[in-house]
């Protein structure tokens, strides 16, 4: 069984170097973005998903909330490592590079802080792990959540029923790339767009955020990514050069593995 950590670099290895520091996030059909205050040295961000495609009385206008943290990441880390639960610290200690231990461990402390905002739970998530490697809270089958992180930016959904986030940042579009991850009518939307760097990102995150969502993962062909089986999420934040995507389930649930 594989835990988050190979979990997460399976889908970096399968998105190769162009992918390898995340990004930051976009939320276009999203709802209006508030800082909330942090006596940490992070910025938390949140927000309450409110599609606008969505029927008025759907449970998904409700049940779904993300969070983004700007940071420099230049925290006291052993001090933050002794916050969090010794599970997330091994984690956390087997990457190699200080710039990823630390949105190891923000990311978590990000979690925790949703955790906290949105069901009042103030204790360590500890992490079970589906067969296909995607994480759930231990003890809480009734929340889901999901975890993703560039070099800006750390995000962090949770909700109700099964949900996908991913953080991109906006890098040069390069074709070669985009004729692997893209079917031919949305590569179409791409060379038509004014940005195709964007817009190609806002794709990906699209297809990343769904296989999140379901658990599967970035193993098959991504252009077979199903993207009218779910809904989406999506605020871009040109300044920062990042975008992110947050995927929910069309009828509130889906099946994981």
């Amino acid at each position: 069984m594989k835990n988050e950590e190979s979990f997460e670099s399976e889908e970096r290895r399968m998105k190769g170097e162009e992918f390898a520091a995340a990004i930051p996030r976009e939320d276009v059909a999203c709802p209006t973005v508030t800082e909330a205050a942090n006596s940490s040295p992070f910025i938390l961000r949140s927000s309450l998903p409110k599609d606008s495609s969505l029927p008025k009385d759907s449970s998904l206008q409700k049940d779904s909330s993300f969070f983004i943290l700007h940071s420099s990441f230049n925290f006291d880390l052993d001090s933050a490592l002794a916050t969090i639960s010794p599970q997330r610290r091994e984690q956390a200690m087997r990457l190699r590079r200080d710039d990823d231990r630390r949105r190891c461990v923000a990311a978590y402390l990000l979690l925790k802080e949703a955790l906290l905002h949105e069901y009042g739970i103030a204790d360590n998530p500890e992490f079970g792990y589906h067969e296909g490697g995607k994480p759930f809270l231990v003890g809480r089958p009734d929340i889901h959540f999901s975890i993703s992180h560039c070099r800006a930016a750390v995000a962090v959904a949770v909700g109700k029923h099964p949900v996908g986030i991913d953080i991109e940042t906006i890098r040069p579009y390069k074709p070669v790339l985009a004729r692997h991850v893209l079917n031919d009518a949305e590569l179409g939307m791409v060379e038509a767009s004014d940005r195709p760097d964007a817009e190609f990102i806002r794709l990906w995150t699209m297809k990343e955020s769904y296989l999140k969502m379901t658990g599967k993962g970035i193993r098959g062909d991504l252009r077979q990514v199903p993207l009218d089986e779910a809904r989406f999420s999506t605020e871009t934040d040109m300044a920062r050069g990042y975008i992110c995507t947050v995927c929910h389930p069309l009828h509130g649930t889906c099946s994981t593995n």
